[in-house]
């Protein structure tokens, strides 16, 4: 049946969880793959899913998360970071075809704005609004 699944899933592009989601497994050497459980059967394998951005653009948005959670400036003797990653999906199973995603911001916005963190006037979340139009 289809299947949409949407939300702040707290992984980036590069991890093993996003792997496993965009590809339905870990490859049987990744370090972060459980070993399977033969006594029941069981064995790390789901039906892959497809990004709604990766589908329309051929790439994950630049960031859909950009929060400060220290202090501006120096925290603990280092400096501290905005923290500014993509977390968010939209996750389509086969069935789906993708019409349009909604436009993001680039980080290079962010800097010619000179924001330190969202939320912000016109930002009222840490995280960006994601929206696709879809077609069955």
């Amino acid at each position: 049946k289809p299947l949409v699944v949407l939300g702040d899933f707290n992984f980036d592009p590069s991890s093993a969880a996003y792997s496993l989601v965009a590809n339905g497994t870990l490859d049987a050497t990744h370090p972060q793959r459980p070993q399977p459980n033969k006594s029941v059967g069981w064995d790390l394998a789901v039906e892959p899913m497809r990004s709604a951005y990766v589908t329309a653009w051929g790439r994950e948005p630049e960031f859909t998360n950009f929060a400060h959670t220290g202090e501006v400036g120096n925290v603990g003797g280092s400096t501290s970071l905005p923290f500014c990653e993509t977390l968010d999906y939209i996750w389509l199973s086969e069935e789906w075809s993708v019409r349009d995603v909604k436009s993001l911001p680039s980080k290079e916005s962010l800097t010619a704005q000179s924001l330190l963190s969202y939320p912000t006037e016109d930002e009222p979340s840490d995280h960006l609004l994601l929206a696709a139009s879809l077609t069955l």
